[in-house]
């Protein structure tokens, strides 16, 4: 996901992951996983991501660990 420099600030990417979230709910998800940059420029999606629940985590599924890539995982239990 990424969103305009022009348009960050806006809640465009809170209301996509909220709507992900919900959809994840309505599938009967019991957690959902992400992976996204470790660099400086990816400060604000992890940001975003961990002030709506969001916890770090290991490398998930086919992915490895790589010093460029940050995992995060959320429980969708209590949602």
């Amino acid at each position: 996901m990424h969103v305009l420099q022009a348009e960050r600030g806006s809640g465009i990417a809170r209301r996509l992951v909220e709507q992900i979230e919900t959809i994840a709910v309505g599938s009967g998800l019991a957690h959902i996983s992400l992976e996204t940059g470790s660099q400086k420029g990816f400060e604000p999606a992890r940001t975003l991501y961990a002030s709506m629940g969001w916890e770090p985590c290991g490398p998930f599924e086919g992915y490895t660990d790589d010093p460029n890539s940050f995992f995060m995982t959320k429980s969708l239990l209590s949602a």
